[in-house]
């Protein structure tokens, strides 16, 4: 009886021996800390505990916190903790610090002292053609704000310039608006938009509406730093038209053009 004994043991005491730590499950009732089923056995720095596995957010009883970021990452061992998974992007500009000033100096001419808008300077070709800054009336509307200036001639052949001298970011392309309002098809009038002495929007009579259109056009980039914003009304048949012609303008702007 007793050698069956010894032999049973020693058969129990071989059959442990050649079983893996893997293939042993602890029991809840004799285990010091319950495992979660989610978790995977990993060695870590000569120590073997559970590890979350591959997923956004994992929640356990054991003591696994890890938590990595783009600008640093660590690994903490604590009970009830969560695994979360964070990153942050850092961007840098590259745009030069003129693109932040805007080019176009009282662009709704707003700012003005009788029939003057500084800094914007007026030239006709006769003293028929009449600048004005005109408040905003139902009978001469301003596009925004409390201002805009009206172009009027009784002349067969009217030309009339608004000129602002500018400082733009060498090398970048600018975007150039501005919005006018021409009644008469007959008065054969014209709005051209010149920057540098390049033609940069066009807009026509043959375009009238009672409301304000806008005008649009992209230009650069060039070398050249200081360029002078030219704005040409011109009117060939406004002496043929019973009354003035009249051709209002309002917000003119440049802006980055990232197109």
């Amino acid at each position: 009886m007793a050698r069956r004994s010894a032999r049973r043991l020693q058969q129990h005491s071989s059959t442990t021996n050649t079983l893996s730590t893997s293939q042993i499950t602890p029991e809840p009732s004799t285990a010091t800390a319950d495992l979660p089923t989610n978790t995977t056995s990993t060695s870590q720095t000569g120590y073997d505990y559970p590890l979350p596995t591959e997923s956004a957010s994992t929640s356990s009883d054991f003591n696994a916190t890890i938590t990595s970021s783009a600008a640093s990452s660590s690994t903490a061992l604590g009970f009830n903790a969560t695994s979360t998974t964070s990153s942050a992007a850092t961007s840098t500009s590259t745009e030069p610090s003129c693109l932040y000033t805007a080019p176009v100096v009282n662009a709704g001419f707003e700012r003005h002292g009788g029939n003057t808008t500084p800094p914007w300077t007026t030239f006709a070709n006769s003293s028929d053609v009449t600048f004005s800054n005109e408040g905003n009336t139902t009978d001469s509307p301003s596009y925004k704000g409390r201002r805009h200036v009206r172009v009027t001639t009784t002349a067969d052949y009217a030309v009339l310039t608004i000129t602002q001298s500018l400082t733009l970011c060498p090398n970048f392309p600018y975007e150039f608006s501005a919005w006018s309002r021409i009644l008469r098809v007959e008065s054969r009038c014209t709005v051209v938009i010149h920057i540098g002495g390049f033609p940069v929007a066009f807009r026509s009579s043959l375009t009238t509406s009672p409301d304000y259109e806008e005008i649009v056009g992209v230009f650069g980039p060039w070398d050249a730093t200081a360029v002078d914003l030219i704005i040409t009304v011109t009117c060939t048949s406004a002496g043929d038209v019973a009354g003035a012609t009249t051709i209002d303008l309002d917000e003119v702007r440049l802006t980055p053009y990232y197109g």
